[in-house]
């Protein structure tokens, strides 16, 4: 069998490249194998038979470019990039057919599974791609831990994380306008937009008040913040500029922002709560004081740090026991225990073997194309014939 160009297009280059390029490094003794951008696919030059995306949701302005590689008889795979639905607020559809669409656990199968059905999808349940690299073989995959400290000056006093999460604060109006349509059109929703944009509003707030009494507070400590991959940055660079003692970490995946951490930091309902905690880093997960993380979260995916905390006092506490090292290994092993049977649920195994798995599901399939593609052209010659 010849080998057949699989293209895949990396939506955030630091968050799913590493675990494409793993998935597509299986892939290569048996099939050719390309990454490109979304914004630049070179589908005429590159002419793929299989073309691999990050999402199932699509809004109409780009539809019409899915529908084009269908017609041109390309089968489409979606390897999901947020597979684990945190949010109730806003809950995706499926916005066309793919050929196989990858799923992140169980849960997401079942909230899909009347459009799954009527829509007659193939589907495999594999995990988050991206877990291969939280794991202990994957450690020494990144950026080493001291060309890391050197490149943003970091001291020898213990390094405190924050991984902010994703704000339109910093948008014109026409540009959250645009977004908003968007939100209404691609996702099923059960309160309005300006109440999540009020929810990320708050959550800065909370971050950059945490930010400020660490300095305040705490001299012996290095701070490092990494924004989010969709938020416009400059927030945060003017934020570290204006202090000497913050450092900001950009393009890189937030692998290497937790191998440098001592302790992080993030809110309620972020992932690198989670993420954190498989590679052993103590963390605090902080709520806005409106607590509305419990109108924007499923239950299940709160309290999932170490400590959470809903006030200033609060988080001294937690934040004084983890630095003057006072957490018991009780507290530790339970919080882990925790950990494992979110991930089991929700990111289905924690085994550094997401990627192979993907790989061997997807080499499947195309084997079976194969197979089916030359049946059916074996019949059509008998029937010519006949």
């Amino acid at each position: 069998m010849s080998k057949r160009k699989i293209l895949f297009l990396v939506d955030h280059k630091h968050r799913d490249l590493p675990s494409l390029s793993l998935i597509g490094f299986f892939l290569k003794k048996k099939h050719k194998i390309y990454f490109r951008p979304l914004s630049k696919p070179d589908i005429e030059i590159i002419d793929p038979e299989f073309i691999i995306i990050s999402r199932i949701i699509r809004n109409k302005r780009q539809m019409p470019t899915i529908n084009k590689w269908q017609s041109e008889k390309r089968k489409i795979i979606v390897i999901d990039s947020e597979g684990n639905q945190q949010s109730k607020t806003f809950l995706p559809k499926i916005s066309f057919k793919p050929d196989l669409l990858f799923i992140w656990n169980k849960t997401e199968l079942e909230r899909h599974s009347k459009e799954i059905a009527k829509y007659k999808i193939k589907t495999e349940i594999c995990g988050s791609p991206r877990l291969d690299f939280f794991h202990d073989k994957f450690k020494n995959f990144f950026s080493e831990i001291k060309k890391l400290k050197k490149e943003l000056a970091i001291t020898k006093n213990k390094v405190v994380t924050f991984a902010m999460n994703n704000s339109y604060e910093d948008l014109s109006q026409q540009h959250k306008d645009k977004i908003k349509e968007r939100y209404y059109e691609t996702y099923y929703h059960n309160y309005g937009f300006e109440d999540k944009l009020q929810h990320m509003l708050e959550c800065r707030r909370r971050l950059v008040e945490t930010v400020f009494f660490l300095l305040k507070n705490y001299e012996n400590i290095n701070i490092v913040i990494k924004p989010h991959p969709n938020e416009n940055i400059t927030f945060w660079q003017n934020l570290v500029n204006e202090n000497e003692k913050l450092k900001i970490m950009i393009g890189k995946p937030i692998n290497d922002l937790l191998k440098i951490s001592d302790i992080h930091i993030g809110m309620k309902g972020c992932l690198t709560i989670v993420e954190a905690s498989l590679m052993k880093v103590p963390n605090i997960e902080l709520d806005t004081e409106s607590k509305l993380s419990e109108k924007e979260f499923f239950k299940e995916h709160l309290n999932l740090a170490l400590f959470s905390s809903d006030d200033e006092n609060d988080f001294k506490k937690h934040f004084d026991r983890l630095i003057d090292d006072e957490v018991s290994e009780k507290e530790f092993n339970d919080h882990q225990i925790k950990i494992n049977k979110y991930v089991n649920k929700y990111l289905y195994k924690f085994d550094a073997k997401r990627c192979k798995d993907y790989a061997n599901k997807l080499d499947s399939f195309i084997n079976n194309y194969e197979m089916n593609k030359k049946f059916n052209n074996t019949n059509m010659s008998n029937l010519i014939r006949f």
